[in-house]
């Protein structure tokens, strides 16, 4: 089975954070944190991926009637397990071991109470160890104990689509450029509104004008990722920054200086441009004719930091080092060899990764890719070649997905 690992779906405007002396408007700081130049001029074309990465191990899913996966939308890492969203084909959360033993589903599709409509997005409650899961379509959030058990259902009072646990009871949504009437002001509406437990709101911010061309606005595939604690990143289409969103502020934390120009001010033009006045991909045409570097993936570790851009027609994917400020930018053409060559074990080209634990990134693989490469894989007696063998030989195309864990040099 080729699973539909969630697109790298780029090009979201997204206008920086104002300030504003009123409480309920989240604060922003000027301040950042790191700024990480990137020349794609000075991409490489192809690299060994014994270069990035001491290791990579892989936890086959269990496979049967009741746990098996039809998209990977989301992961979530906690403790010895692994959370998988798919918002997709099976409508369902699945909760498996470390080791990837099945331990239950949250499939509960109906309008009764614990049931949902549309599953949109879910994150875990890491202070009472919960699951909560939005459902859009009837403006809910549900909370799951741990083993699965419904506990209760929360109403929420605005559209988001994006939604993740900050901590100490305080969750953040992205409304994704929805505009909430009975948070517009002064001719804007907030793109961020943060929650307590019970799911008030609390603060608003990352305010966007009424005049937005919503159509015009295509949605970025990551949002929310967690770099501590206390906090989350928060990654937004040609804003080239990520913000650090905690629950009394918002500010940028990380600075992707781009070698090019990013012409902000005809985007920003763009935007607001009628929608009856504008061609249908006149975002997207204008990045493709201008060169603009688009950041759409931004994953960290304790020590690296991964993340992708698109450069058209190219799309490149970037290791940083945080203690040694060395970077490598790999550079993959369209209709060309993928440019990470795997010398470690002959799997996966590239097992993108979605998330971080500590010092590990983790990705999902295809059983079918695997198994293409069995041939290539038997030229090889190197152990590492021969372990991967062993698990093609395990599993076939209808099998759950695999967790590939990358272990950055």
């Amino acid at each position: 089975m080729k699973f539909k690992v969630i697109s790298l779906i780029y090009v979201t405007l997204v206008l920086l954070c104002s300030c504003n002396n009123n409480n309920k408007i989240l604060s922003k700081s000027e301040k950042v944190d790191l700024i990480i130049d990137v020349d794609p001029s000075k991409a490489i074309k192809s690299i060994q991926m014994s270069e990035l990465f001491l290791d990579i191990n892989y936890i086959p899913l269990e496979t049967n009637e009741n746990s098996l996966i039809g998209n990977v939308s989301d992961i979530i890492k906690y403790k010895d397990r692994f959370y998988i969203l798919d918002n997709d084909i099976t409508q369902s959360v699945f909760c498996f071991s470390e080791t990837g033993r099945f331990i239950f589903k949250i499939n509960k599709r109906g309008t009764g109470p614990g049931e949902y409509v549309k599953l949109a997005g879910f994150t875990l409650d890491t202070d009472r160890e919960h699951l909560l899961l939005h459902d859009t379509s009837t403006k809910q959030v549900l909370r799951f104990g741990p083993d699965g058990e419904f506990i209760e259902s929360h109403r929420i009072e605005f559209q988001a689509y994006r939604f993740s646990y900050i901590s100490d009871g305080y969750f953040a949504f992205y409304c994704e450029y929805v505009p909430n009437n009975e948070f517009l002001n002064n001719g804007r509406y907030p793109n961020l509104i943060i929650t307590d437990q019970d799911f008030n709101v609390y603060k608003t911010g990352l305010e966007f004008s009424k005049d937005a061309n919503f159509p015009a606005i295509p949605n970025s595939m990551q949002c929310f990722s967690r770099h501590d604690s206390k906090s989350l990143s928060l990654i937004t289409s040609l804003n080239d920054t990520i913000y650090n969103v905690s629950k009394d502020n918002v500010f940028p934390r990380i600075h992707f200086n781009f070698k090019n120009n990013q012409r902000k001010t005809e985007l920003d033009v763009l935007m607001n441009t009628p929608e009856s006045e504008l061609e249908i991909n006149a975002i997207v045409d204008f990045l493709k004719n201008h060169g603009i570097c688009d950041l759409f993936l931004f994953v960290e570790s304790t020590k690296k930091i991964f993340f992708a851009y698109a450069k058209y027609p190219a799309t490149h994917f970037v290791f940083y080092d945080k203690e040694t400020k060395e970077i490598h930018d790999i550079e993959a053409k369209r209709g060309a060899r993928f440019p990470i060559i795997n010398d470690i074990d002959g799997g996966d080209d590239f097992p993108i990764p979605m998330i971080s634990d500590e010092n590990l990134f983790y990705g999902i693989v295809s059983p079918d890719v695997l198994i293409e490469k069995k041939e290539d894989i038997r030229v090889s007696d190197t152990p590492k070649k021969q372990s991967m063998l062993e698990l093609i030989d395990k599993i076939s195309d209808d099998d759950n997905p695999i967790i590939a864990i990358i272990s950055p040099k």
